[in-house]
């Protein structure tokens, strides 16, 4: 089953990639001022960069193509959030469950060692079929 598990990271801001040494200081600087937010995906060979937008509302609209190609009617959704649980539990929930309707979503805070390395704003989406 977790070979058909998918899983996409939201980063707000660079700076917090940055502090941890996970991104150049001209990377971040550069990335920030011109409002790069990355989409990355944590796989068994590291974090694969799955994307760049450049709001919230282009994440939100990635994370539901992405959860339209997945194929499944019912699979089970995660939803993880920083400080912006009303955000993720309000409008992207809504999408999520008007796409797929019959949707096990769960929502849950991300750990703290996630929100430490990668900051406020940070969101996550992850999902798997249900058989």
């Amino acid at each position: 089953m977790t070979a058909t598990c998918m899983e996409y990271v939201f980063i707000n801001e660079l700076k917090y990639l940055v502090a941890g040494g996970r991104v150049s200081k001209a990377g971040g600087f550069f990335g920030d001022l011109l409002d790069m937010k990355p989409i990355v995906s944590p796989t068994s060979e590291g974090v694969k960069k799955m994307g760049v937008v450049r709001s919230s509302k282009a994440q939100l609209a990635f994370a539901i193509a992405r959860l339209g190609e997945q194929g499944s009617a019912a699979p089970t959704i995660l939803l993880q959030y920083s400080d912006n649980e009303d955000w993720v539990a309000g409008p992207v929930r809504q999408q999520v469950q008007g796409l797929l309707p019959e949707a096990e979503i769960l929502l849950t805070p991300l750990s703290l060692t996630s929100g430490v390395h990668m900051g406020p704003g940070t969101w996550s989406l992850a999902f798997v079929p249900r058989p």
